[in-house]
């Protein structure tokens, strides 16, 4: 009898005492695919289903199986490790108790503690949960890996899905482990993340894909009931059938730019702006936009300007500097926006030229704010573009990806004259445009000032924060 065939009847055996205790059944499909894994003794296992398919519950059993009757071998002074990899904390946790309960109802004996599970006697293991990064993914020996809702991961500095690095770094564990085997698992998300290509490459000589919807992998939910549950057809296929969906889209929209682009301003002048783009002078450009603001509460960009290519090779930080505090004179500004980068040294050196610098923090939330207010204003017709192309390119390009976390990350990289007018877009929602940094007043509705009178240009700044002056 091969040794895969008495794995599977000790799972069997295992089943059967879990449904005397009141546990579910392994499903027909489960059971038919955890059999076609082991019997083609592959390392890895790729599993697409939808949502409620039982991944977890089937998985937890599975992961006690092999520990007990699995055909590893660690040296003496080691110990198995069997880590369960999931989004968060809590979400790792419940494998646990799930692993917990599955060996009360087995009367097997354990130790908890903390985020591990550890069974003594003659193979002690030890079950691990450990979150989606590769700090908590080295320094033990694995004898088989569990990944779950990895087409779900998400690092919070980041907004990526770290999938690549965590199994890069996880896999090696299970090196000096022949039998040992990764399991990839998840509900779909994109059409592109980590684990969507590895589902794409289907049975390798490496490894091995299963695809269930929902119904099929959990007959105890009918197809209906799912329907019941999620009226929304593109969610329902994604949550449900396990069709990934299209989570990335253009984040402005074409045919606004465009009606945007060279329309007249009905209002007249009110004052001048200048929000810039920084950059460090090795390769992206230094760009930054012109424009001002309306009596009809537009903002029309009225000059697109940046050093980029060969001429970075040429200038000075300062001379840019000295370039745009003419710029900002020659206009009225006294104060400019920029976003954090480099803005200790621009702050200082702006100062010199008689010019407040305004750095405005970005965050993933507050870039979702800045996209809204900029969708918003052209819908309105209320900001006004030149018909500068590297800028308009931008607009047109940039992509903004959904989530799983319900946020949306927006793809602004390289994108410098777009992310000058983001900039703006910041102030816009933050407060009014044309205050200096120490006003009071950027609490008030951005929209106030929309209907304000005409007022004169800023005389240049006196070097002295002071409130509004216009």
């Amino acid at each position: 009898m091969s040794a895969a065939v008495t794995f599977l009847a000790r799972f069997d055996a295992l089943d059967a005492l879990l449904v005397s205790a009141g546990f579910p059944a392994t499903s027909p499909w489960w059971r038919e695919q955890i059999a076609r894994f082991f019997g083609l003794r592959r390392r890895r296992w790729v599993i697409r289903a939808g949502r409620r398919a039982g991944k977890s519950s089937t998985l937890a059993r599975l992961a006690v199986a092999w520990a007990l009757w699995g055909t590893w071998l660690v040296p003496p002074g080691d110990i198995a490790v069997v880590p369960f990899v999931s989004v968060d904390r809590d979400e790792a946790s419940a494998r646990l108790r799930t692993i917990g309960a599955v060996l009360r109802a087995l009367g097997v004996p354990f130790e908890e503690r903390g985020d591990e599970i550890e069974l003594g006697g003659a193979r002690p293991v030890l079950f691990r949960v450990v979150t989606c990064s590769t700090r908590g993914t080295v320094g033990f020996t694995s004898v088989a890996c569990f990944c779950d809702e990895v087409a779900r991961w998400e690092s919070r500095d980041t907004g990526s899905n770290p999938a690549r690095e965590v199994v890069g770094s996880l896999a090696p564990t299970m090196a000096t482990q022949p039998a040992a085997f990764l399991v990839l698992s998840s509900s779909p998300w994109s059409v592109d993340d980590y684990h969507a290509e590895q589902f794409d490459l289907g049975d390798t000589e490496h490894q091995t894909v299963s695809f269930a919807p929902t119904w099929t992998a959990n007959p105890t939910v009918s197809e209906a009931q799912t329907h019941e549950l999620e009226p929304d057809p593109k969610v329902w296929q994604r949550e449900y059938a396990a069709e990934p969906g299209i989570t990335t889209s253009l984040a402005l929209d074409g045919d606004d730019i465009k009606a945007c682009t060279g329309l007249a301003p009905k209002g007249l002048p009110r004052f001048w702006f200048l929000p810039l783009d920084a950059s460090s002078l090795r390769g992206d450009a230094f760009a930054w936009l012109e424009g001002y603001q309306t009596t009809a509460g537009e903002l029309v960009i009225a000059e697109v300007r940046g050093f980029e290519g060969a001429e970075l090779r040429d200038i000075s930080m300062r001379d840019v500097v000295r370039t745009i505090a003419g710029r900002a004179h020659a206009r009225g500004v006294q104060v400019i926006y920029g976003d954090q980068r480099e803005d200790a040294s621009l702050t200082a050196m702006f100062a010199e030229e008689n010019v407040a610098f305004d750095p405005i923090p970005w965050t993933d939330v507050s870039k979702d704010d800045a996209f809204q207010a900029l969708r918003r204003l052209m819908r309105e017709r209320k900001l006004l573009l030149p018909a500068d192309e590297k800028l308009l390119k931008q607009c047109r390009n940039v992509k903004a990806r959904l989530l799983p976390s319900g946020r949306t990350k927006y793809e602004t990289n390289g994108k410098d004259y777009l992310s000058a007018l983001v900039t703006l877009a910041h102030r816009v929602v933050t407060g009014h445009i044309g205050e200096l940094p120490d006003s009071n007043a950027a609490a008030n509705a951005w929209s106030d000032d929309f209907n304000s009178e005409p007022v004169q240009e800023h005389a240049p700044w006196s070097g002295q924060w002071s409130a509004r002056t216009w």
